[in-house]
């Protein structure tokens, strides 16, 4: 089945999905392989860690491909032109695409192999000594998130060692700049209860958009994965159930009713609770990249990955605002790749539960009496929790911002030993079923 013109989707569908652009609804189906592709989507401004990732996949990109720029107003960087100057240059010479910033040569196909290495390993069961090879994927055009690294030692097809790296950060820490462009809404929140309380609380929209945000950033991540697991009518059955969220927050911030559109993102999401259940998924999921709620406590790990091993850590739970619409978290117990998936389902459903019932307090706000205000901390802080996780933010006595994300670099640890011992398919989905951001939170 035609899913559109296959493209080049930079950073990621996923990415331009939270920012409402979805590539699939403008008709264009993201692929990894510049050769096969017809479109490049790109950010009219690039973070610099992607520049030479982008380079060397403008040089592969077939002579009759069309570059698609658009604004991303959460990034900031070089502007396009600038990073891709000089690439036809490049591409008519000996083909080398640079480096990157760490210095790091790659192979034409835009993974860094390496040299290769002595025959040293240990004979496998049929006599014959497999050859470590050190390869990479990303920060572009791979499976996993635009801006996520992924080194690995590979004997034969088993991953002998991983390690994942983030490569992004943001450099300014304010509401319409948030520290990581997945969690827009959420981060907006946490600073602007933190650091802008005078500027007007409202309170339930507030947290309209937060979970509207959730509900779409586990949409958007579902549909990446049933892309990664070959997954056609899940993959189409996602973007059906997008179409409506992304209405939802285009319509939330012309102030336009949005309540029909909730429904309907509702009935289609529910839809799919069979099939994220279901054998299929399992069959692909079940038992891989296990986490404990023993690895949890010891590695501080928060959000769906915390609550799928069966520890209910939700900064909702203690916020007053969640208490009076009966907030519960959603808690599975086998933390497993299934679970995270059932987990980030569950509460896409429950996020617009809680949308509606939200919204509804919004419309009635002047007959409530004190409607309590969400995500403040009570130590002159607020706390939201985003779609991977807590979000903290606070101030100094002399108005300086400072934000964090507890677990984000923990997990990105976990996720690599995940994968470790995995055949290299398998590996992949193991690390995908974290939801990694590729944003570093500093500050």
């Amino acid at each position: 089945m035609d899913l559109g013109t296959p493209a080049l989707v930079v950073p990621d569908d996923l990415a331009w999905t939270l920012w409402g652009v979805d590539p699939y609804a403008a008709g264009l189906r993201p692929v990894g392989d510049a050769g096969t592709a017809r479109h490049l989507l790109v950010p009219d401004r690039l973070p610099q860690p992607l520049g030479p990732a982008l380079c060397r996949l403008r040089a592969d990109l077939p002579a009759d491909g069309r570059i698609e720029v658009r604004a991303a107003p959460a990034l900031e960087g070089p502007r396009l032109e600038r990073v891709l100057a000089g690439v036809d240059d490049r591409k008519r010479s000996d083909g080398d695409g640079g480096e990157d910033d760490d210095g790091q040569g790659h192979g034409e196909d835009g993974h860094d192999h390496g040299d290769m290495m002595a025959i040293t390993g240990a004979p496998g069961s049929d006599g014959l000594v497999m050859e470590p090879i050190d390869t990479a994927v990303g920060p572009l055009g791979g499976p996993l998130p635009g801006g996520l690294r992924v080194d690995v030692r590979l004997a034969g097809d088993v991953v002998e060692r991983c390690d994942v790296a983030a490569l992004l950060h943001t450099s300014a820490i304010a509401p319409h700049r948030p520290p990581d462009p997945l969690a827009p809404s959420a981060w907006a929140a946490a600073l602007r209860t933190a650091i802008a309380p005078d500027e007007g609380d409202p309170r339930w929209e507030m947290v309209v958009g937060v979970e509207v945000e959730r509900a779409v950033s586990h949409v958007a991540w579902l549909r990446a994965f049933a892309r990664l697991l070959g997954w056609t009518v899940l993959v189409e059955a996602c973007t059906a159930a997008l179409a409506p969220l992304t209405a939802v927050r285009r319509f939330l911030a012309d102030a336009a009713p949005v309540g029909g559109e909730l429904e309907r993102g509702l009935e289609i999401l529910g839809s799919l609770r069979r099939v994220v259940r279901g054998r299929r998924m399992a069959a692909r999921t079940r038992g891989r990249a296990m986490v404990g709620a023993e690895v949890v406590a010891r590695d501080g790990l928060t959000g769906p990955v915390a609550r799928a091993a069966g520890v209910a850590l939700d900064a909702r739970i203690d916020d007053a605002a969640y208490a009076s619409l009966a907030f519960e978290p959603v808690v599975e117990r086998d933390g497993d790749a299934r679970a995270r998936t059932v987990v980030r389902h569950a509460e896409a459903l429950a996020a617009l539960e809680i949308a509606v019932a939200a919204l509804a307090r919004a419309g009635h706000r002047r007959k409530l009496a004190g409607p309590p205000a969400p995500f403040a901390d009570g130590a002159g802080g607020a706390i939201v929790e985003g779609p991977r996780g807590p979000l903290r933010a606070w101030s100094d006595e002399d108005g300086t911002p400072h934000c964090a994300a507890p677990g984000t670099e923990a997990l990105r640890g976990v996720a690599a030993r995940s994968a470790t011992g995995e055949e290299w398919g398998a590996a992949l989905v193991c690390l995908a079923s974290f939801d990694l951001s590729p944003w570093r939170v500093r500050g």
